[in-house]
């Protein structure tokens, strides 16, 4: 019942059209014969003057009626294709307003209003755009509480974690240290122990960088990958010799997390410290492809590469970072290669 009192309070647009082809036509018809009698009026009047008696006269008329009618007949065809397109015009515009909210939503611009105008079915679907977008807006809204109040969870829960666990990370530290006394599998376990404690910090780390995430308008992004390549080189000092190509990096500017790119920078040196070969070079490669920018390092491994957890955990990482910049990460991990390209956003 309430589907069909909906509908029932809209004009059809068809009767609308219809409506308005008919006005058209009867105005045209009210023209043409305003048109035909003023004609004729006039031809009269002109007659009478030249001397023409009442006989000639509406002979004249007659000779002249289909001329009259011709002309009359062109002009009142003219008039309401006129009118017609003109008031069918003013609907079109309306869609064009429609089209023009319909394109907002699908680009997210969701503080977009289509005006409400008539009462038919246009005015019922710029009705039903506006609803969306206004839904959409409240869900975004309560999708970004939800979002601050997860991450204001994770930055308490991550904050009680770390007072325990540096109290654990330095009873360990203690315990090792002063373990000389200690059996072999007690120094084992308290050496797993001291990893396993670093692993939650580097976790907890990351949730907290990742619920602080902020990001900052970027004029020369050029620029920041340039200082990221040089801290990267330097920081491998001389136990890792450096390639770095940087003639293909493009310039680019917009809001970007600085931190992110210094998490990635930093993701991969310390795999460089773990897992590449000393003495072998390193490649670190930045240029453009398809409109992305990508950077590729790739590396010697060492003959026995020990099987360290954080390794996964720096990988997904980057992996995070690059998806949040609309991009992608591609691993080409062999017993003696190792290859990681970041696809980032488009530039």
């Amino acid at each position: 019942m309430s589907i069909k009192r909906s509908h029932s309070k809209y004009k059809k647009l068809s009767q609308e059209m219809l409506s308005t082809l008919c006005l058209s036509a009867a105005i045209s018809g009210v023209f043409y014969s305003l048109v035909t009698i003023a004609v004729r009026a006039l031809l009269t009047s002109h007659y009478t003057r030249q001397g023409f008696n009442s006989y000639e006269i509406t002979m004249q008329i007659i000779n002249i009626t289909p001329w009259i009618g011709s002309i009359s007949l062109g002009v009142t065809v003219f008039l309401f294709v006129f009118l017609f397109l003109f008031l069918t015009g003013q609907k079109l515009l309306y869609l064009e307003d429609i089209i023009e909210g319909v394109e907002m939503l699908r680009t997210n611009h969701m503080e977009h209003h289509v005006p409400i105008e008539g009462n038919n079915e246009l005015t019922k679907l710029a009705e039903s755009i506006n609803y969306l977008a206004r839904v959409e807006r409240e869900l975004k809204e309560r999708e970004s509480d939800m979002k601050n109040e997860r991450e204001a969870l994770i930055r308490s829960l991550s904050h009680d974690i770390r007072t325990p666990l540096t109290s654990i990370m330095s009873y360990t530290e203690y315990l090792l240290k002063n373990s000389s006394d200690y059996p072999a599998e007690v120094k084992d376990y308290l050496t797993l122990v001291g990893k396993k404690a670093a692993q939650i910090k580097l976790l907890t780390n990351q949730l907290l960088d990742r619920s602080e995430r902020k990001l900052i308008f970027i004029e020369d992004g050029r620029f920041l990958i340039e200082q990221l390549a040089y801290d990267f080189e330097e920081l491998l000092g001389e136990d890792y010799p450096c390639h770095i190509d940087m003639e293909e990096c493009p310039s680019f500017q917009g809001e970007y997390c600085i931190q992110d790119f210094q998490r990635i920078s930093d993701n991969l040196i310390s795999n460089i410290h773990k897992y590449a070969k000393e003495g072998s070079p390193v490649y670190l490669k930045v240029y453009s492809h398809n409109h992305h920018l990508v950077l590729k390092q790739s590396n010697e491994k060492k003959e026995e590469t020990p099987s360290v957890e954080s390794y996964k955990i720096g990988l997904e990482s980057i992996r995070r970072i690059a998806e949040s910049f609309g991009g992608y990460l591609q691993v080409y991990n062999t017993e003696n290669q190792f290859e990681i390209t970041i696809t980032f956003f488009t530039v």
